[in-house]
């Protein structure tokens, strides 16, 4: 995933536009805070510092990652303690078993290298540390229809995310020896109209995503408007379930 995909304007209105529910970041630091308190931790993929910047004031020592300039531009403005690095996932600037734990929420399903960012991940941690991994919850049916019908106006193969269950990575820490530690079951149930749903499938932040032009994309955006509100109506509200779907890997001591 190049950094350029988050630069410029999405980096600056990133938390407004994909930002998470009011209260979810307090739940997420209630449930890490005592797993890692006064420990050093990395967080991959930090981006803003949405769960960086809380994370780090309840007392952990975060280390924020992310490729994109801009994003971590971003939360120096905010977070301005909070140490960070410009560098990729997949070349952690950190010897063997430095840190005390490692992090990434909503990353690892985004780019084809999501195995070696988690070997990165378990290699610079400690013997007995831990490794939390955040995936998307599963899409309410009217957004994943809204996005296949985008893909098909793109004239593309039905998308498919790069790591879109635990089952793989799961299956790859069990041959490493790591524990699954389960994480408490957090999050708070909110809706998104068919409208925005809409904007987001053919954003900006979609259009670097999947590399098409941005005047492509326009035009599907309108085709893709008119079909949704003459199928579901635009103003129609669609639940998510808002749940973290996350869990923790403890390697062995």
């Amino acid at each position: 995933m190049p950094e350029e995909m988050f630069d410029g304007g999405v980096a600056h209105g990133y938390d407004d536009h994909y930002g998470r529910p009011p209260g979810v970041v307090d739940e997420m630091v209630t449930a890490l805070a005592p797993l890692f308190g006064g420990q050093d931790v990395a967080e991959l993929g930090a981006g803003t510092g949405q769960v960086a910047g809380p994370l780090a004031a309840a007392g952990v020592n975060v280390i924020a990652i992310d490729p994109s300039e801009d994003m971590l531009a971003v939360l120096r403005r905010r977070y301005p303690s909070v140490p960070h690095l410009v560098t990729s996932g997949t070349t952690l600037p950190f010897d063997d078993g430095t840190l005390d734990g490692a992090m990434s929420f909503q990353v690892l399903h985004m780019v084809p290298e999501w195995l070696e960012i988690f070997k990165q991940m378990l290699r610079v941690v400690r013997p007995g540390g831990l490794l939390v991994v955040e995936l998307p919850e599963t899409l309410p049916e009217v957004s994943g229809e809204i996005m296949h019908r985008a893909w098909v106006e793109l004239g593309r193969p039905v998308y498919t995310r790069a790591l879109s269950t635990f089952y793989l990575l799961d299956e790859y820490a069990g041959s490493q020896g790591l524990e699954l530690v389960e994480l408490p079951r957090i999050g708070q149930p909110y809706t998104q109209t068919v409208e925005y749903l809409v904007w987001f499938w053919t954003s900006e932040l979609m259009t670097r995503r999947w590399n098409v032009s941005a005047e492509l994309m326009a035009d599907v955006g309108t085709r893709l408007r008119a079909w949704a509100d003459e199928t579901y109506g635009l103003a129609t509200e669609v639940p998510f379930t808002g749940i973290v779907n996350w869990r923790g890997y403890r390697l062995p001591a």
